[in-house]
């Protein structure tokens, strides 16, 4: 299990991953999510959380090998190329340039969207300063062209996010290059996960298993069997509990 507490704009807030079930939190805060339950806690705001597990146990080549024919291909095809994968722990993110940039990536991402984004880096900090967060990256020719980031615990992994300049792309060439990258990152992270003692890894969710859209697809590629858990917040402090009365009233 790990705890993280996030400074909210008016609450304290505790960020629970891993947890077994009814673990209570150490911190002090105002309001505590939990991430990846099987039952939530009655009162509380609950989201059903449907994902993809990988389980790291497995024998490597067994892993592999439950990969999609294009998937293993593109892999194999970004190791001939020459991609390059790097990690960086927490201790190596409080000073390093590592997640300005990625940063920086993300943000573009979805400007290329036109999505509005708020900068995650303050709350990326604050698990970086819990030891709850790694990034990952994908190099070639000494540029990066795909970042992911990951939490974990001693034997629990979930992708947190995943980042690429793929829509600026000047041509198709290059396109497919980012888009082989991925792939061998996701699966570069799963053998050095694997090998840290890592034994789940968590896709970080799926919209849906039936009806699957493209990033869906893409996930399932790879493999990992189907799960649903929850994810649920809950007011501790009287603070929050009026902050959580008064949206409500708002939005009626």
């Amino acid at each position: 299990m790990v705890e993280i507490k996030v400074s909210g704009k008016l609450n304290k807030c505790a960020h629970i991953w891993f947890a077994k079930q009814n673990t209570k939190s150490k911190l002090n805060c105002d309001v505590y999510t939990y991430y990846g339950v099987e039952n939530v806690i009655e009162g509380s705001i609950t989201k059903l959380q449907h994902t993809l597990i990988t389980d790291l146990t497995e024998p490597q080549d067994e892993i592999f090998q439950k990969f999609a024919k294009n998937t293993k291909y593109e892999i194999n095809r970004s190791d001939r190329d020459g991609v390059q994968f790097e990690v960086y722990t927490p201790n190596m993110l409080k000073n390093n340039q590592v997640l300005n940039d990625f940063v920086d990536c993300y943000l573009q991402m979805y400007k290329s969207k036109n999505i509005k984004c708020s900068s995650p880096k303050k709350m990326m900090k604050e698990y970086i300063n819990a030891d709850a967060l790694e990034i990952t990256l994908a190099r070639y020719n000494g540029k990066v062209l795909v970042y992911h980031t990951y939490v974990r615990d001693s034997e629990n992994v979930r992708l947190f996010h995943s980042c690429s300049d793929f829509r600026n792309c000047q041509d198709s060439a290059e396109k497919a290059i980012v888009g082989r990258a991925n792939r061998f990152l996701h699966w570069n992270d799963m053998i050095y996960y694997k090998e840290n003692g890592i034994r789940m890894l968590d896709w970080g969710g799926i919209q849906s298993y039936e009806e699957p859209n493209g990033i869906d697809k893409f996930k399932m590629d790879f493999g990992g069997e189907y799960k649903c858990y929850y994810n649920y917040s809950i007011e501790r402090s009287c603070k929050a509990k009026i902050f959580a009365k008064l949206k409500k009233l708002l939005r009626h």
